[in-house]
């Protein structure tokens, strides 16, 4: 799923969050060129988590910072198809 460019910011991602958690199919998900910050990086760590399908993600110039990278990298160890 292609979502890049969309000015999804944080306030937005919590919207489309739970709908990730419920598909079961998706294995690529482009967030690129948007504006998630930390709380989004958060949310999108819970369902990584999870998530044992998605095998392609890219975060490429969001407004992620120190916090929101370590919610990421705390989902990525436990995450193995990624």
């Amino acid at each position: 799923m292609n979502l890049s460019g969309n000015l999804i910011d944080d306030e937005l991602f919590k919207f489309i969050a739970p709908g990730l958690v419920l598909n079961t199919t998706l294995v690529e998900l482009n967030l690129s060129y948007n504006k998630i910050g930390d709380e989004g990086a958060k949310r999108l760590s819970k369902y990584l988590i999870r998530n044992q399908i998605l095998t392609h993600l890219n975060l490429n110039n969001n407004a992620i910072g120190y916090d929101g990278s370590r919610y990421i990298a705390q989902a990525l160890k436990l995450n193995s198809t990624l």
